[in-house]
Order: C-alpha cells, then structure tokens, then sequence
C-alpha cells in the first residue's frame, strides 16, 4: 500500500502583484493608521462594557471628536 509521503508535492512561489517599497513617509502613514485603528478598537470596548471615563478621558485628551450631525 503507497504511503502518502510518496506523492510529489507541488510548490507554488507566489510572487507579488507590485513591487512597491513603502519610504520613510508612507511606513509612518501606515503606521500611524495602526496606532489609530487600535485605540479606535479600544475605545469602542470600553464604552461598551461600560466604562464612561473611557470616553470622557478620550474627549479630553483628543483622542476623540465629536462630529456634529448634519
């Protein structure tokens, strides 16, 4: 009875779509959007469970704004 390690396996190298290296300015951009993306997260579950200082301490700070409807 064959084995299963006795099939060929076949590899795929997946070469990328673009060949496009972040510089200095755009690495901070995504960075950035990562630091804010995880405070936004952050925040969202802290109102949720309950924690109203959490918003205060964001109006406060800047971390959060109020857009008026409209």
């Amino acid at each position: 009875m064959p084995s299963k390690t006795d099939k060929k396996t076949k590899v795929r190298h997946m070469q990328p779509k673009s060949r496009e290296i972040l510089d200095v300015r755009m690495t901070a951009a995504v960075l950035r959007w990562i630091e804010s993306t995880s405070t936004d997260d952050s925040l969202v579950r802290a109102i949720k469970q309950g924690k109203g200082q959490a918003l205060s301490d964001a109006l406060n700070g800047g971390a959060a704004r109020i857009k008026p409807n409209g």
